[in-house]
This record gives C-alpha cells, structure tokens and sequence, in this order.
C-alpha cells in the first residue's frame, strides 16, 4: 500500500475515532449499553486492524463494562477509553 494511501486511511480512522467516541459518550450518559458495546466493539476492531492494541484493549474493556449494568463502573470505563482515544489521536497525528 502507497504511503498516500496509508495516509489517506489514517486521516480515516482518526475521523471515525472523534464519531465513535461521542456516540459511545452519549450512550453512556444515556444508559444506552447495547449501544456503546457496539460501538465499542467497531472501535476495537478499527484499533487493532491499525496497530493500535492499547486501545483496542480500553475499547474492549468498555464493551465488557456494560455487562455490569453499574453505571459508575461503565462511566469510568468509558472515561478510560476516551482517555486512551486521546493518546491514540496524537500518535496518529505524528504518523501522519
């Protein structure tokens, strides 16, 4: 793959980061579980396909999170994970 091309597709993915993190937000306050897990789950998904295994892990962690039904214990998850969105952001932007 060109390096355009690679360039192209992280530009890609650090704009479907910003779209997964606030739908996975917003379900979070919402009590909307179903939600964030899938939401989650893409995200891991996206994580991993690009190399970006700590976030994938958070995005799991969230994911599994909802299973508790406890709405602290999901907030701090997602709180992790957004944390762990930021870190991935300013890699990306050093790739590309």
């Amino acid at each position: 793959m060109g390096e355009e091309r690679t360039d192209a597709l992280l530009v890609m993915f650090r704009n479907e980061l910003h779209r997964r993190l606030a739908a996975i937000t917003r379900a979070s306050a919402a009590g909307a579980y179903q939600d964030l897990a899938r939401e989650a789950h893409a995200l891991a998904s996206d994580a991993r396909a690009i190399g970006l295994d700590s976030l994938a892990e958070r995005a799991l962690s969230a994911g599994q999170a909802v299973k508790t039904e406890d709405a602290r214990i999901v907030a701090a998850a997602t709180g992790a994970l957004a944390e762990a969105v930021h870190e991935a952001l300013l890699a990306l932007r050093r790739r590309v």
